[in-house]
């Protein structure tokens, strides 16, 4: 997604007023970008003119946001606008795998993907297959051995079961319990 310097203009001074009048913190959370949840910090210094940045950012729909996909970065800039654009930045620069299901930088990611699928048809005699929903390369598959990423089974609503008598995910083939 391109942003105009319009837009980008916006969410500067946004970002800028919302730290103004926050006790000088400002979160954003579970900001989806590109597949990846981020969550970001903004803190102004009091001492000097300056912010902290604290972005974390994990696999869409994760577990727990701590897992060891997860990617911090602690930094202190001195504008909002360093801010806003070394999001951007690291929005081109970083991407989350499907394959590999976890985050990583661009100019690593088809070197990785094609290795991984390397060693699973190697070590496993297997192929990697296609989501059964988005029918993007996967390697995660449900108990009832379908395919499905972890961006489409957060996707997948849950539904009422009365045999369990609770709301659960069911697979989008076979309908089972996933």
């Amino acid at each position: 997604m391109i942003y105009t310097d319009d837009e980008i203009e916006f969410l500067i001074t946004d970002i800028i007023e919302q730290v103004d009048n926050r006790k000088k913190e400002y979160d954003i959370h579970n900001y989806i970008l590109d597949e990846l949840s981020m969550t970001v910090s903004i803190y102004k210094l009091s001492s000097v003119n300056h912010y902290r940045m604290y972005l974390k950012v994990f696999p869409y729909g994760s577990d727990d946001e701590y897992c060891d996909e997860t990617i911090l970065f602690n930094e202190s800039k001195d504008t909002i606008k360093e801010i806003v654009n070394f999001l951007l930045k690291f929005r081109d620069n970083y991407k989350y795998s499907k394959i590999l299901d976890t985050v990583i930088k661009n100019n690593e990611f088809v070197k990785k993907e094609k290795k991984c699928m390397l060693m699973n048809k190697i070590c496993k005699n297997e192929e990697v297959e296609m989501c059964c929903v988005c029918m993007e390369p996967n390697l995660l598959k449900t108990p009832c051995k379908h395919n499905l990423c972890r961006v489409c089974y957060n996707k997948t609503e849950d539904t009422y079961d009365e045999e369990v008598d609770d709301e659960v995910k069911k697979c989008p083939i076979c309908r089972e319990h996933i």
